[in-house]
């Protein structure tokens, strides 16, 4: 069921001059959150993760994207 979640994400994303954070909030067929979804973050035409987090209580789960570099 989790890893059928991990699809139904709904991704917002904040960007600005000088910070770039990702929030994911991952939630069910039914619209409820789902506590404990594992999230991978990955960087464009790239098949290794660059973060793995697990959702909060909420759902939901929060990145920043300072210093990533692309792999």
């Amino acid at each position: 069921m989790r890893s059928c979640c991990r699809f139904l994400a709904v991704i917002s994303l904040s960007i600005s001059a000088l910070a770039s954070d990702l929030t994911v909030r991952v939630l069910d067929p039914r619209s409820a959150a789902v506590p404990g979804a594992q999230v991978e973050l990955f960087s464009a035409g790239s098949d290794r993760a660059t973060a793995i987090s697990n959702t909060t209580g909420q759902g939901t789960v929060h990145d920043s994207l300072n210093n990533r570099v692309p792999s």
